[in-house]
C-alpha cells in the first residue's frame, strides 16, 4: 500500500490503463508509486522500465530493468528489454551479452533473435547479425522486421 492506501497491484493496473490510453507520463507515475509501495514487485519495475524507455529516459529504464531482473533473473522479456535499451545507449557489448543470455533461455524467441541481430549489426558484426536475422525468420517465416533488418545488414 502506498501513503493513500492503494495497493501496489492496483497502482500498477492503473498505470497500465493510463499507458494503454496514451497517457504514458501518468502511467509512469503510477508505476513509480507501485514500486515505492512494494519494492519487490517485479512486474511494476518492468512496466516502469518500459514506460521510461518509451519516454526516452534510457538511463532510468536501464536501472528499472536491472532492478526487475534482480527480482526475476530468468525473465526473457526483461533481458530482451534491457538489451534493447543498452543498445540504444550505444552499449553494444552489454546489449549483446544480455541478449545472448535471453537466447540461451529461449532459443526459439524470434523477437530476441532479431534484437540480437540489431545489436550485432550496431557493433559492426555483420556476419553474426545476418545469422541472427536468419534464425529469426526461420522461427517466424512472416517476421517482416527481421527480413527488413536482414536486407540492411
Amino acid at each position: 500500500m502506498d501513503e493513500s492506501g492503494i495497493s501496489a497491484k492496483d497502482l500498477n493496473d492503473l498505470g497500465v490503463s493510463h499507458a494503454k490510453s496514451g497517457r504514458l507520463q501518468e502511467g509512469a507515475k503510477c508505476f513509480q508509486r507501485a514500486v515505492a509501495a512494494d519494492p519487490n514487485f517485479a512486474l511494476a519495475h518492468e512496466n516502469l522500465a518500459k514506460a521510461q524507455a518509451e519516454l526516452g529516459d534510457l538511463p532510468a529504464a536501464t536501472a528499472s530493468f536491472r532492478r526487475a531482473l534482480d527480482l526475476d533473473p530468468r525473465s526473457v522479456d526483461l533481458l530482451n528489454g534491457l538489451g534493447v535499451v543498452l543498445n540504444k545507449q550505444k552499449d553494444h557489448a552489454g546489449a549483446i551479452s544480455i541478449l545472448r543470455k535471453a537466447v540461451d533461455l529461449d532459443p526459439v524467441n524470434a523477437a530476441v533473435q532479431n534484437n540480437l541481430g540489431i545489436a550485432l549489426a550496431s557493433a559492426h558484426r555483420q556476419r553474426e547479425a545476418v545469422a541472427a536475422f536468419h534464425r529469426a525468420t526461420e522461427l517466424v517465416p512472416n517476421f517482416v522486421a527481421a527480413y527488413s533488418n536482414l536486407a540492411l545488414a
